[in-house]
């Protein structure tokens, strides 16, 4: 039992670092102007004739075909997937990223009760 406990502690220690990691992250605002010569669409870096999913070669084919069928390439903003009114026709990946979130942030409530729990359990707090 001492090991589950230990473990747990880790997971949970891991969650929050990873994900307030991720908070910081998204937190920063770009202040940086984009250079106009500098962006170059996708369609000016290929080669006449091929596209990005027929130059991927491999498992980068496949991570290219998950993404065109989830619609990586439409944008949507946090509070169409996270407000109180979500909008309709939303791309494959928000929902998956929606309830991934939901999860990880339960799972990492969860492992701190753990934690404060078997600190408390060790120091003869709870029985």
């Amino acid at each position: 039992m001492n090991n589950f406990r230990k473990a747990a502690l880790a997971l949970a220690t891991a969650s929050a670092i990873t994900l307030s990691g991720t908070a910081v992250a998204g937190a920063q605002e770009n202040t940086e102007t984009p250079d106009s010569s500098a962006a170059l669409s996708s369609s000016e870096n290929t080669t006449e004739g091929s596209t990005n999913e027929d130059s991927a070669t491999g498992s980068s084919n496949l991570l290219w075909k998950i993404g065109n069928i989830l619609g990586a390439d439409q944008g949507v903003s946090g509070e169409d997937i996270f407000g109180s009114t979500q909008t309709e026709n939303q791309p494959a990946w928000a929902p998956i990223f929606k309830w991934g979130t939901i999860a990880a942030v339960t799972g990492t409530v969860v492992g701190i009760g753990i934690g404060i729990a078997n600190e408390l359990k060790n120091r003869g707090i709870i029985v």
